[in-house]
């Protein structure tokens, strides 16, 4: 069961005006700020279409997944491209180098992720983004369904 998303908070600027310094005359533009905003930070958003695509994939099931789930653990906020080394990889996950690449070769093959340059990948934005999954959390959550696992 999930127990709590990590979020942040940030001051929402909710309208402007001009007041006047009662001391020097000078109008000055005020900001009124809102109820702080709080947003996630660690979340990713996996498409419906590519979820059903994983499921029906006998090679990215297989093993290959562990992997994905690795790399939507790295990507950081409005960014596509991570950095994805084999002892890093060994480290996070346990795998043997050979493993390693054989997963890296299929999530290639299949267009997941690309190479850019020597340890540095991009994931196809059309698979996996950040998002908003507190929203669709709590919407769950209301709704009175319970995870169980």
């Amino acid at each position: 069961m999930v127990e709590q998303i990590p979020t942040r908070k940030r001051r929402k600027i909710i309208s402007r005006r001009e007041e006047i310094d009662p001391t020097t005359g000078e109008v000055l533009e005020v900001r009124v700020y809102g109820v702080p905003h709080e947003y996630e930070t660690n979340y990713a958003k996996v498409f419906n279409a590519f979820t059903q695509a994983l499921l029906d994939d006998d090679e990215i099931m297989g093993k290959a997944i562990r992997l994905l789930f690795w790399i939507t653990s790295q990507l950081k906020m409005n960014e596509i491209e991570f950095f994805m080394a084999y002892d890093v990889v060994k480290r996070d996950i346990k795998v043997s180098r050979s493993t390693y690449h054989r997963w890296k070769d299929t999530l290639e093959k299949k267009g997941i992720i690309e190479r850019v340059s020597n340890s540095i990948y991009r994931i196809n934005p059309a698979c996996i983004v950040r998002g908003q999954g507190k929203t669709l959390l709590n919407e769950w959550k209301n709704k009175g369904v319970e995870n169980d696992g």
